[in-house]
């Protein structure tokens, strides 16, 4: 199997293919489309859930529902692969005792934030070790993080050795600086959260039902949010001809951002003009 470049490779299983062939999970519940039940064992980077099969093969996870390290749920195959699984969770049949709940309202709807459930310590902790792997598979070595990654002990003068960490207190939200939203020709009558009829694209994150349109989202900054509600009060209307890209950004203590959009495929040299002259009204209208 071809793993994703996206995230690290799993270690905590080691899977010997001829225990694979007498196990034969396929012929059991562990088929595409077939109903299973698991637990969330680790959260990877790159948004990731992971669990494991019987057998021991690693499980990728999916899910319209924020889960945490240590859920149960039951769920649907969506493919098998030689060493690994795809699992769509529908049920949580068990919560986590270190299960945190989410702060945004429309997590089972944006899927922008997926480890909202996942405590910050673990959430940290989970990087950590993904980022520790790369780092020693680049320079051929293990390596020890500095301070600011890792609690370490400083005890005795010339070694530094990790001790445990003090639970830490939630972070403050709005740090997100940067976004990129899709958008789609559909009508609005056919997107619940759109507020009224009438052909326009929507515009928003990827999420289980299609694209989500906001207006404000709790982890941007609050200049963020303000480019936001700008681009999407004038935008949508001009976005109609195709699929597009726009990407939102500002800097740390800035006064201003940037919105850079990206037409995908065919559009006719009148539906960008279009698009131009809607960027010139959201740069007018936008309260910095």
């Amino acid at each position: 199997m071809k793993r994703s470049p996206s995230y690290p490779p799993a270690e905590v299983h080691s899977v010997d293919s001829s225990s694979l062939e007498e196990t034969d999970l396929e012929e059991t519940e562990w088929c595409v489309g077939g109903s299973v039940e698991l637990t969330v064992e680790k959260a990877i980077y790159g948004g990731k859930l992971m669990g494991s099969a019987p057998d021991g093969r690693v499980v990728w996870i999916k899910s319209a529902q924020p889960l945490a390290i240590g859920d149960r749920g039951r769920g649907r195959v969506l493919k098998v692969a030689k060493r690994s699984f795809e699992v769509y969770i529908d049920d949580l049949l068990s919560a986590s005792p270190d299960r945190v709940e989410p702060f945004c309202s429309h997590i089972e709807r944006c899927g922008g934030c997926p480890w909202q459930a996942i405590s910050t310590t673990d959430q940290v902790e989970s990087l950590e070790r993904d980022i520790r792997r790369m780092i020693s598979r680049a320079m051929g070595e293990e390596v020890v993080f500095a301070p600011s990654f890792i609690a370490l002990d400083d005890d005795h003068e010339g070694e530094r050795e990790p001790r445990e960490r003090e639970p830490r207190e939630s972070e403050p939200r709005e740090w997100r600086h940067t976004a990129r939203l899709h958008s789609e020709p559909i009508s609005r009558g056919q997107q619940e959260n759109s507020p009224s009829t009438g052909e326009v694209a929507t515009l928003g994150f990827h999420g289980a039902g299609g694209i989500f349109h906001l207006d404000h989202c709790p982890v941007f900054t609050p200049l963020l949010n303000r480019i936001l509600s700008a681009v999407q009060s004038e935008l949508p209307s001009s976005l109609q001809s195709g699929r597009a890209e726009v990407r939102l950004s500002c800097a740390q203590e800035a006064k201003s951002g940037t919105v850079a959009v990206s037409l995908l495929g065919l559009w006719s040299a009148e539906a960008i003009q279009g698009v131009g002259e809607a960027l010139e009204r959201m740069v007018e209208s936008v309260e910095l």
